[in-house]
């Protein structure tokens, strides 16, 4: 099931962390939210696990068609994706959440701004400049059709990714692997973490919080032993 090349991508993923990067289940999500965790996905522009671009690539001597091609999944969470992500924790601080990690992949300059809270609306439908530019581009995120997008769409967007029917398998089988190389480690929630505290959640983010609840609950072993909890 696994696209990832394990081993491998399990100590590529803890060294990001042990860097002072996001944890894996924060970040694992958020590669499968931008590229199926397909190291060779393109869209012509953007490339790979995380689809960063081509001049991100080519600025560092990198040949995308090598990068899609030739490099292993473990090399490019090693030495493309560690030092994006480093980048952004030196501009913008810890990454404590998956909602966090894919607001530094999706849009930095909200997290520049300290805007963060669930709450906060990034994008509107028609608006002028940047915001109906993104909006348009991501209209999809708009889960509930209101003409917004807010960063509370994009934890419905990790949570998807982490529980969905399309990439929920995929997604917690990387975790469960992941996992497995670092058996003492705890799981944290790869939707909320530490940056948005379940108690003060309500509504619809309750909602979501209770179904990543249960799947920390139940743990992963039956994802490895393909029993049920």
């Amino acid at each position: 099931m696994s696209r990832l090349d394990f081993p491998a991508s399990a100590e590529a993923l803890w060294d990001i962390y042990d860097a002072g990067g996001p944890r894996p289940e924060y970040l694992i999500p958020v590669l499968a939210r931008e590229s199926g965790l397909w190291p060779f996905a393109t869209n012509g522009y953007t490339h790979g696990l995380n689809q960063v671009s081509t001049k991100w690539l080519t600025k560092r001597g990198i040949a995308v068609a090598d990068y899609l091609h030739k490099w292993l999944p473990s090399q490019q969470l090693s030495r493309i994706v560690k030092g994006y992500m480093m980048m952004h924790v030196a501009q913008f601080g810890a990454i404590n959440s998956g909602v966090r990690c894919y607001l530094m992949n999706f849009l930095p300059a909200f997290v520049r701004d300290g805007k963060t809270e669930l709450s906060q609306v990034i994008a509107v439908r028609g608006a002028k400049g940047n915001s109906g530019k993104y909006y348009s581009g991501n209209s999809g995120l708009d889960v509930d059709h209101k003409g917004t997008i807010t960063i509370g769409d994009l934890a419905f967007v990790i949570y998807n990714m982490v529980r969905g029917k399309e990439y929920g398998a995929i997604v917690q089988d990387a975790i469960a692997q992941t996992y497995e190389a670092r058996p003492m480690e705890k799981l944290h929630d790869p939707v909320y973490g530490d940056d948005y505290p379940l108690p003060y959640l309500t509504g619809s983010y309750g909602d979501v919080a209770a179904g990543v609840s249960e799947m920390l609950a139940k743990g992963l072993t039956r994802l490895t032993t393909g029993k049920k909890p």
